[in-house]
């Protein structure tokens, strides 16, 4: 196996590479590399290939090469090992391969649904492993039995999967699945940058974090207080400035506090010293703080209405955020020619086009048809309908509205009107 390895590598052109014998005729797995990435095995087995990798220009993170046990009594052991792989090191991770195991019975063709018991095992284990599924670009499923028979079966045995914190820097990878000629299984191809994309300035939007800083009140106060003879638009304008400028300090000062709050408590972990006892127990609370506002951050993006108020849990609120992150973004477009374009400049233009050629007025004559059309309303709602709004149903509606719902134009959000609308 290591020498039909060696020779693959040197076909390929790859640098270096390491590779695990199979057992008999099954198993064996292989890892291989080029310049100017280096990669450090920190450990191995028949089920994986456990390594960090190193890059000139990028942090370290790991890669972790996997494969599950095929047999169904040894499916919880797959579990655990992922479990344990999961706890080794706090690099960035990601980790790939085949882990014959679902997510969802819609990864799934075949007659007979998954065992239920595994689909729960397995998510249960990747959340377990603070894990983010990478959805998979082509077609859905990766591995074939039966193929042209009446019992034939298709499933998504092989993923990628990652932390939030690789996802943070490989914002821009996809996951493809690669047509295979021979195998029942599909090659899957992750590629770490797909997509170049300009840096454009982002639209102001309010942060619900900053709802549990005490200078917000200020802020807000000093921002009205300036144009005090304008009218309502230009005074939150006003506002949101202040806040804009005020708030962009903030995020990266909490990230920091928090690493250096672990740092300082790891250091005083275990002190029997009164002083340092009572230190311990300030930069904890001073940490508590800081996650408080790293919580608030990640869930007004998760967009989870479901959970109720005061339920904490920010790896879950930071997963699914960058889960909904990747689903909601545009990699490519079809424009009016038929071309599929996926510079940015581009994509803007398409959307642009359509919208405008969509709203458009066509110069159409609506007067015949509406003519036979028998009215449903009568003259007395129409007018309530056609009514202006009053004050206090504005008001009404918008205070029903969940605090982390998407802001309006002016970046101003739900929770921002309940908190300095009186």
């Amino acid at each position: 196996h290591a020498n039909k390895i060696e020779e693959t590598r040197i076909r390929l052109g790859f640098d270096a590479s390491f590779a695990v014998d199979k057992i008999g005729r099954s198993g064996g797995l292989a890892v291989l590399w080029k310049h100017p990435f280096v990669c450090n095995i920190i450990n191995y087995s028949t089920n994986f290939i456990n390594l960090e990798v190193i890059h000139p220009t990028l942090p370290r993170w790991r890669f972790t090469g996997f494969y599950g046990y095929p047999d169904t009594e040894r499916r919880r052991d797959s579990w655990d090992l992922l479990r344990t792989l999961a706890q080794d090191n706090s690099l960035p991770w990601c980790i790939m391969g085949d882990f014959n195991d679902l997510l969802s019975n819609d990864e799934k063709r075949s007659k007979v649904d998954h065992p239920p018991w595994r689909i729960r095992g397995f998510r249960d284990a990747v959340q377990d492993s603070n894990l983010v599924d990478l959805p998979i670009i082509g077609y859905p499923f990766t591995w074939v039995k039966g193929r042209g028979t009446n019992d034939m079966k298709e499933e998504r045995l092989d993923r990628a999967m990652a932390t939030p914190y690789w996802l943070d820097l490989f914002q821009q990878c996809q996951l493809h699945n690669v047509i295979a000629d021979r195998s029942d299984h599909s090659p899957i191809l992750l590629k770490l940058h797909e997509v170049s994309r300009s840096r454009t300035t982002r639209d102001f939007k309010f942060e619900n974090s900053w709802l549990l800083e005490e200078d917000l009140e200020m802020i807000v106060k000093e921002g009205w207080e300036k144009e005090p003879y304008s009218e309502l638009i230009t005074r939150l304008t006003s506002c949101s400035h202040d806040m804009n400028e005020w708030g962009r300090k903030l995020r990266n000062k909490y990230r920091k506090e928090i690493e250096e709050c672990r740092m300082e408590l790891e250091r005083l972990r275990g002190t029997m010293n009164p002083l340092q006892q009572a230190r311990y127990e300030e930069v904890r609370n001073k940490m508590s703080n800081c996650l408080a506002h790293e919580e608030a951050f990640w869930r007004q993006r998760a967009k989870v209405y479901w959970l109720k108020d005061g339920d904490t849990n920010s790896r879950f609120f930071h997963a699914t955020a960058s889960s909904k992150r990747r689903r909601n973004e545009v990699t490519k477009l079809q424009n009016n020619e038929g071309v599929v374009v996926k510079a940015q400049h581009e994509i803007c233009e398409v959307v642009k086009d359509y919208f405008v050629t969509l709203f458009s007025s066509t110069h159409r004559e609506m007067h015949p048809m509406l003519n036979h059309i028998t009215p449903s309303i009568t003259y007395e709602d129409n007018t309530k309908l056609t009514a202006p709004f009053q004050i206090h149903e504005f008001k009404k509606a918008l205070f029903s509205m969940h605090s982390d719902k998407a802001p309006g134009p002016d970046g101003l959000n739900p929770a921002f009107y309940k908190r300095f609308w009186g």
